[in-house]
């Protein structure tokens, strides 16, 4: 796939580790018409192998830090694996939505997840924490190919001040 197509989808701006490489070895030369048995591959791994971490600071871990850790928020989880599949030259964006689960009743959290392009299909939403193909429970808010772009709220401060922030999402079945 050309780069120039898919807009920075494939950027890579961090530096990938040896052993992220080596595990990825295998899917290196992938024919763009069978794509989703790698992915989902690749999906399953993640989630079988790294343990998912609730984590509320905003930050997010870089993925080969991530990758050695063997753990990570949603959102390290999900920037891993765009990472991955974007070293395998799969145009991929970081999601920033929520979760719809009847169980929980109130008290709903932002999620983060992955969406790659899929010649035909478009963009194509997986979850590497639940190590699922998103369906019509996920709600997107963001999407981008910098995560940092899909913050709710992003800013500084100058001076001596402070600030809080509270939120409250109610999500209901139609």
């Amino acid at each position: 796939m050309n780069s120039q197509e898919h807009f920075g989808y494939l950027s890579i701006n961090q530096s990938i580790s040896s052993e992220m490489q080596a595990m990825l070895l295998p899917y290196r030369s992938l024919p763009p018409n069978q794509l989703l048995i790698p992915v989902n591959e690749i999906l399953q791994l993640i989630n079988q192998h790294w343990d998912h971490t609730v984590r509320y600071a905003e930050d997010i871990h870089d993925p080969s830090d991530c990758f050695q850790r063997k753990n990570g928020s949603c959102r390290d989880l999900s920037w891993m694996m765009i990472t991955m599949l974007r070293y395998l030259g799969i145009p991929a964006r970081f999601v920033s939505g929520y979760a719809f689960n009847p169980e929980l009743g109130e008290g709903h959290e932002l999620h983060a997840w992955v969406e790659f392009i899929a010649p035909g299909a478009g963009w194509v939403g997986v979850d590497p924490s639940a190590g699922i193909f998103t369906n019509e429970a996920y709600i997107p808010v963001a999407a981008s190919k910098d995560p940092k772009k899909t913050l709710p709220v992003y800013g500084s401060y100058r001076g001596s001040v402070s600030s809080r922030l509270e939120t409250e999402v109610k999500i209901i079945e139609l």
